[in-house]
């Protein structure tokens, strides 16, 4: 399992040219279920969050999460 933790989405759509994972908001994968789950608090069009993930996850089912605290325990409930 693969786990990236970083800062939330401020700016993002323009550092993504550079094409570095590690500028991805905190998100880990789901890979018997074929999702990424994304941490992004507060209001971001989540139509948008996907059409920009699916660059990086073109196989893989992208689910936002608001609360950090359903998505670190969903993040812990993963690695089992």
């Amino acid at each position: 399992m693969r786990f990236y933790l970083t800062y939330g989405l401020e700016n993002w759509s323009s550092r993504r040219s550079n094409g570095s994972i590690k500028d991805l908001p905190p998100h880990f994968l789901r890979e018997k279920e074929k999702e990424v789950v994304f941490h992004i608090p507060g209001a971001f069009p989540a139509p948008m969050v996907d059409e920009l993930m699916q660059e990086y996850f073109p196989e893989y089912k992208t689910v936002l999460i608001r609360c950090a605290e359903t998505f670190y325990r969903m993040r812990e409930g993963a690695r089992v």
